[in-house]
């Protein structure tokens, strides 16, 4: 399903909220995302906790430690998804980080997310060229190269860049690589469409 590109071809401003998944309480998440459906959203962003935010504002630390608390884990957060497609076609779009991704292992978060109806990733620390194919690879390098394709496999051609001063000691050069790469998976998501 292509549910991000329908919305992005209607005219106007989108409504995108952010919900971080398990906050306030568990419960929270799905009632939630069907409030904000019902108001006009057409788009969600659910986050997905991580206990070293490095990305995030005070607001968004403090809710994903409340739903660590809570005991969110991304399996749960799947899940969850997948209740929300019980009731609801909203595109649904997951911000998180690249640690608990690799701890599930990438193959099968990928195949995962995709089987609950996610549309889209935003993996604010995950360079562009980190997974790119090495000789003598290992089965979780194998599985890194996944995350080479996470925002057009489950998108199509839309693709979020991030890039973080403090992160990237050599800006400059580093963030003309990382556009170039952004720009090359995108490129070759558009000649595949």
């Amino acid at each position: 399903m292509r549910r991000i590109p329908q919305v992005m071809a209607a005219p106007g401003k989108k409504l995108v909220p952010f919900f971080t998944a398990g906050y306030p309480q568990l419960e929270s998440t799905v009632p939630l995302v069907l409030a904000a459906e019902k108001a006009g959203a057409q788009l969600v962003e659910l986050g997905m906790p991580f206990s070293d935010p490095l990305a995030d504002g005070p607001v968004i630390q403090q809710s994903s430690q409340t739903a660590l608390e809570n005991g969110v884990t991304v399996p749960w957060i799947l899940k969850t998804v997948a209740r929300i497609r019980e009731q609801s076609q909203i595109p649904i779009i997951l911000m998180g980080y690249i640690n608990p991704i690799r701890r599930m292992g990438a193959a099968r978060f990928l195949e995962e997310a995709a089987g609950a109806g996610v549309d889209g990733l935003i993996i604010p620390d995950l360079p562009p060229e980190e997974p790119q194919p090495r000789p003598g690879r290992s089965q979780r390098q194998d599985e890194e190269q996944f995350l080479d394709q996470f925002m057009y496999l489950l998108t199509g051609p839309y693709l979020a860049y991030t890039g973080y001063e403090d992160l990237l000691p050599r800006r400059d050069e580093i963030t003309t690589q990382r556009l170039a790469r952004a720009k090359e998976i995108f490129e070759q998501e558009m000649c595949t469409e």
